[in-house]
């Protein structure tokens, strides 16, 4: 099975969120370039839920643009995206999420470049990778 982030990325790619792994929507890092991307950083989740074979993990999505209207947008619709379904996602044929939304998306900061970036932090609840 492919590493979570990965999968997420994969699953954005499939809605034309972006186009592909490292070309505009990165996983553990904020890429300089390009100026519009997406980035994908685990950090500390919750651990295995007992009794499964499952784990609870934690994800913040940041879009960056120089327009910052753009990146509060394609923040918005990547959350109402992750809404669907009940919030059960089939990220690849072979991971399914159940998505938590644990706020609205915010704005994160603007960086040197002035490009803003908003973002937004989810856990799921998927198998262990």
């Amino acid at each position: 099975m492919a590493a979570l982030l990965d999968d997420i990325a994969t699953y954005l790619i499939s809605k034309t969120f972006a186009t592909a792994i490292g070309v505009d929507i990165f996983t553990d890092f904020v890429s300089d370039k390009p100026d519009h991307l997406i980035s994908l950083n685990e950090y500390g989740g919750d651990g295995d839920v007992t009794f499964e074979t499952v784990t609870q993990r934690s994800v913040q999505i940041l879009v960056r643009d120089k327009d910052g209207s753009i990146a509060k947008s394609t923040a918005w619709n990547i959350y109402n995206l992750l809404k669907e379904d009940n919030h059960k996602i089939k990220f690849t044929s072979t991971r399914l999420g159940i998505v938590y939304l644990r706020q609205t998306p915010f704005k994160n900061r603007t960086d040197q470049n002035k490009r803003v970036l908003y973002g937004f932090n989810i856990g799921i609840t998927t198998e262990n990778d």
